[in-house]
């Protein structure tokens, strides 16, 4: 077990503030989720220490003390500081991974890990490790043509999150695209389907891809 750090969450409100008790219950399932820990702080109470502290302008999050956002509170603001916090409490063991949902009409792509390797005899998106100098987007790419060969157009972010494997943290950035339909893999692709997305369900996949799965079938219903 690695020793971790400690990351508090401090969201700055008023009790009477409709927005932030509205996504106050999204907000407090990702901090759990996240196993971080959150502090709320009537703004109401003492502004003239607020105002001392922070000047006119006080934010609305901080972590570990640290201003990180200002105005009106957005769930996807949030969710991405619980992402930054979650990376300050990383142990060494931290790699960065890109997967593609390739997409042929409502057909998803997906590949077997091969026997032997970590997670083998898993099924999965096309991706890999993130090369040193390369980008998410880039590393996508060059995963998806060296495993399969399938060429496609552009590649949207879809979702990202950290996910924590035995021994090693993974910061995995799931891009969606769509493939050319005249494109086709190449001899030594990796053993491959072309599935609708409530098929892969029946498969033995890889499970930190499940919540992503779900969410994909949940925005394409």
């Amino acid at each position: 077990m690695h020793d971790r750090p400690t990351t508090n969450l401090t969201l700055l409100t008023r009790p009477d503030c409709a927005r932030t008790q509205r996504l106050l219950p999204a907000i407090r399932e990702r901090v759990v989720a996240a196993n971080l820990a959150l502090e709320l702080i009537d703004v109401t109470l003492h502004p003239e220490t607020l105002l001392k502290r922070f000047g006119e302008r006080t934010p609305a999050l901080l972590v570990n003390g640290r201003s990180r956002v200002w105005g009106d509170m957005k769930i996807e603001w949030f969710a991405r500081e619980i992402v930054a916090a979650k990376l300050l409490r990383m142990p060494p063991k931290l790699m960065r991974v890109s997967a593609v949902i390739v997409l042929k009409g409502r057909r998803m792509l997906v590949n077997l890990r091969p026997e032997g390797t970590y997670y083998g005899g898993y099924w999965e998106w096309p991706g890999g490790k993130i090369e040193e100098g390369e980008s998410a987007e880039q590393a996508a790419i060059r995963e998806l043509a060296e495993e399969i060969g399938v060429r496609t157009g552009p590649l949207t972010l879809f979702e990202r999150r950290l996910v924590e494997y035995p021994e090693r943290w993974i910061d995995l950035n799931v891009f969606t695209c769509r493939a050319k339909w005249f494109s086709r893999p190449h001899a030594q692709a990796l053993e491959h389907r072309w599935l609708r997305p409530e098929k892969l369900r029946a498969l033995k996949f890889l499970e930190p891809n499940i919540p992503i799965l779900e969410k994909w079938i949940k925005s394409n219903t």
